[in-house]
């Protein structure tokens, strides 16, 4: 009896021994596991499988909505809503864009969000103007970057602070020796100003969580100004003493258009490049018809006109400071119109002023024009706040 309680004690002993073990190796295996990332990357599964899934059902959502309403945005948008919340998903807690040809959702928590000078992502919080660890790959240019704000995905928008080329050349070069081929040049390169600008900044798009680079635009200086040119105070140039809409049509009437344009009037619209010659002008072949039609209005706005403080961040990252004011190009085009002649322009930052650099005129005339070139690279909504700050 002795002998079989001696047993029955060191059976338990063991057995406690082996729980033990097997307590202590399982820690090991869940710690190995979890420095592997295993862990992380199932986490993570689970997360992409219900974004996915998310997104399914906001699709489905636009779908119906489509078939019951057509290309209706508002009854899109109401569609994707209920959708979400008949299945007990919150749609506060995603940034929804519904358009006639589907819809995007992401959660709000996995994006950046712009509010004003500030941008927002969960918990994480950055200022428009605030310096951001970046380096660009294989490239010379060693100046910071600065946060510009975020894109319709939640990714981060970064701009060089400096120029990343100081002198970029539109319009005719040394290389176009006539009048007609210095006016071709400047006109391809008005039409083409993005992908000519985009493509210098393009180098810069090839760092660490970067989705890619193009060139600041006008639209970019907007967003930080608060400046909306439709509704903002502004200064447009007018044709015959009147406001012209954004369209303009001017008429070839005799006499009208002969004074400064004795090579005839060159124009351009959605069919290309157009020239109505000097004589056609002077003999009346044109009265009473449409002859032009500009794409562009043009508009200005002094720095002092936006809601930002020179001393900022954000207005010193945008214009510089008096005395040593940034110059460059911005990526867009436009056309001012006088009285009879338009000036077609490249937007440009300079002086403190977002204003423009002419490439040619409806006179046929064709300009050079040099000024400096801004990246802007965005980055990866996912980058983690510790690779983002100094």
């Amino acid at each position: 009896m002795k002998k079989l309680k001696n047993k029955r004690a060191i059976s338990l002993i063991v057995l406690v021994i082996t729980i033990i073990v097997m307590v202590i190796l399982a820690g090991a295996i869940i710690l190995s596991l979890n420095n592997s990332g295993i862990i992380d990357e199932a986490n993570n599964a689970v997360d992409k499988t219900n974004e996915a899934t998310i997104k399914e059902i906001a699709q489905l959502g636009w779908a119906e909505a489509y078939a019951d309403y057509g290309a209706d945005v508002a009854k899109l948008e109401e569609g994707v809503i209920s959708a979400l919340t008949k299945n007990k998903l919150e749609p506060e807690e995603y940034a929804i864009k519904v358009t006639t040809s589907g819809v995007k959702i992401k959660a709000k928590k996995d994006m950046w969000i712009k509010d004003g000078l500030t941008l927002v992502r969960g918990e994480d919080v950055l200022e428009i103007g605030d310096t951001i660890n970046y380096t660009a790959t294989g490239t010379t240019y060693n100046g910071e970057w600065k946060v510009l704000g975020a894109d319709e995905d939640g990714n981060l928008l970064i701009l060089s602070a400096d120029n990343v080329k100081a002198n970029h050349t539109l319009g005719y070069t040394s290389s176009e020796t006539t009048s007609a081929a210095r006016l071709a040049k400047s006109q391809n390169n008005w039409l083409n100003v993005a992908l000519e600008l985009d493509g210098v900044c393009e180098p810069y798009g090839k760092g660490a969580y970067a989705i890619g680079a193009r060139s600041i635009t006008v639209e970019d200086v907007n967003s930080v100004t608060g400046y909306d040119p439709e509704a903002a105070e502004q200064v447009i140039f007018k044709y015959n003493g009147t406001t012209k809409p954004r369209y303009e049509f001017l008429n070839g009437k005799s006499g009208s258009l002969t004074k400064e344009h004795t090579n005839g009037f060159y124009w351009y619209d959605e069919k290309g490049f157009h020239n109505v010659v000097a004589s056609d002008l002077t003999n009346g072949a044109n009265d009473g018809k449409e002859i032009a039609k500009v794409k562009y209005d043009f508009y200005f706005y002094k720095y002092t006109k936006t809601d930002l403080s020179e001393d900022s961040d954000a207005f010193k990252m945008i214009y510089g400071i008096s005395g040593n004011w940034k110059r460059y190009f911005l990526s867009g085009y436009f056309a001012y119109v006088q009285t009879n002649v338009t000036n077609y322009a490249v937007s440009a930052v300079y002086s403190g002023f977002v204003n423009g650099s002419n490439v040619w005129c409806s006179t046929g005339e064709a300009f050079s024009t040099s000024s400096g070139v801004r990246a802007v690279v965005t980055l990866q909504s996912s980058i983690p706040m510790e690779n983002l700050v100094k």
